[in-house]
């Protein structure tokens, strides 16, 4: 495969079995496409003007050996097309255990889980106010679990199981990202500065400055916005499509 189309396949690894499964009539999330679509455009559109501004600053960037060189609001086109794949892939899961699984995992400590993580966060947007990755992801995971708890919303269990599960196909996406290598480095990195051949790099002085393998723990905190946020406006424009 050609070095300049790696970011892309991943990309396209990650969405193409849940858009071919997207038919199934128990599922059927392809019938929801229009809730969504309108989710994802929103919550893209955050991520893409957050991805432009901190690329610009240098929080991360983008190694050219890996992409196609097509640049989209200065972006590469891989990277607008990560805020498509990975929040659909993870929506698709979400619904599939919503109508696979009547009995919702985590439903009476899902509350408890949003609390503990909520109180985490707070905890670090204290600690890491200097360090502007930390600062904003922790940030945004902060109001999306206020609304989570504020409404009391009924799916809470669903969504953070969805989450937790995702983390697996996450972390190898976002591994081969950023240089992952079981063979090299050890499970918990402080040192990232050394990984070579990433796709994405990180500028350490922004982040927590410790990787789960070669992926920044922030990432992690990123990724539950970006996924939650999604499901949380996939799921308000469902009830509005059904009070249509």
């Amino acid at each position: 495969m050609n070095p300049h189309h790696y970011y892309l396949f991943i990309d396209l690894v990650c969405i193409v079995f849940p858009l071919a499964l997207s038919f199934d009539k128990k599922v059927a999330f392809a019938s929801k496409w229009m809730a969504y679509f309108k989710a994802n455009l929103i919550t893209a559109a955050v991520f893409v003007v957050w991805d432009i501004i901190f690329t610009h600053q240098g929080v991360w960037g983008f190694n050219d050996s890996y992409i196609t060189g097509i640049h989209i609001f200065n972006l590469p086109l891989e990277e607008l097309l990560f805020f498509i794949c990975i929040p659909y892939a993870c929506t698709f899961l979400y619904e599939t255990f919503k109508s696979w699984l009547p009995a919702q995992p985590l439903q009476k400590s899902g509350r408890y889980i949003a609390s503990a993580m909520l109180l985490l966060f707070t905890v670090l947007l204290g600690i890491y106010t200097s360090h502007l990755y930390t600062l904003t992801a922790t940030i945004s995971a902060i109001i999306v679990l206020a609304i989570l708890l504020r409404k009391r919303a009924t799916y809470v269990g669903y969504l953070l199981f969805s989450y937790f599960i995702a983390l697996i196909p996450f972390t190898i996406a976002n591994g081969l990202l950023t240089g992952l290598d079981f063979r090299q480095y050890p499970m918990i990195n402080t040192t990232p500065e050394t990984i070579s051949d990433q796709i994405v790099w990180y500028a350490n002085r922004e982040n927590l400055g410790v990787r789960f393998f070669s992926i920044p723990f922030d990432d992690f905190i990123y990724g539950f916005t970006l996924i939650a946020m999604n499901i949380v406006l996939f799921e308000y424009y469902r009830s509005k499509d059904k009070l249509a």
